[in-house]
């Protein structure tokens, strides 16, 4: 099984926040995404920012909303099938940011699929026309080809990628530098997984 996530997935929907917001928008969003209160919603702002400095207000809401709404599940799906020991796993993070839209769209929901087709000259409304798509997509459809050859989707033009597992959870960050890396963000995975708990135990009480 491979599964992906896209570092900026909620942008492709209509009602994400694209242009700046203040530090109380920020806090009131993030509470709203996550069920937190607010001292919970500033921690969990706080570590994201301490892991991607220099991150503006806007972008940081649509990583928490991008990772509470969307990534959190992929990772449970990743999890339970690395369980079974049946098959492998990889897991892919896609970091690439389009220029359309000024920039505002940045690495959205669907946008790895013109690479993983290596089709991004037709789909230019998604991708921009930066000379930067072709390496990338080489890599990437290259990637998907030899995982529907044989299950494995290393090749010579990627650095070597294991199979995501409980204990590494090794996963390869699909940008302009490609690279794999063992539970990216896992200190921002288990806040965001602490506060569920601790909304479920809240809403059961």
């Amino acid at each position: 099984m491979m599964l992906s996530t896209v570092e900026h997935e909620v942008n492709f929907f209509p009602t994400t926040p694209l242009d700046s917001l203040d530090d109380d928008a920020l806090l009131e969003s993030v509470e709203q995404i996550t069920r937190a209160d607010a001292p919970d919603a500033r921690d969990l702002i706080d570590l994201y920012r301490a892991g991607r400095p220099g991150v503006s207000n806007v972008e940081l809401n649509q990583i928490i909303s991008s990772d509470a709404r969307m990534r959190t599940g992929v990772l449970t799906e990743a999890e339970r099938k690395a369980a079974q020991e049946t098959a492998p796993v990889f897991m892919y993070y896609f970091r690439w940011q389009s220029p359309v839209r000024e920039g505002k769209l940045r690495a959205y929901h669907c946008i790895d699929i013109p690479f993983a087709f290596d089709n991004v000259e037709i789909a230019a409304s998604m991708t921009g026309a930066g000379q930067d798509r072709y390496a990338l997509a080489t890599k990437v459809s290259a990637a998907f080809a030899s995982f529907a050859r044989s299950g494995d989707p290393n090749h010579d033009g990627l650095p070597r990628w294991s199979p995501f597992d409980l204990g590494d959870r090794a996963t390869m960050i699909f940008d302009n530098e490609c690279h794999t890396a063992d539970d990216p963000y896992g200190a921002e995975r288990k806040a965001l997984a602490a506060l569920g708990t601790r909304g479920a135990r809240r809403a059961s009480s």
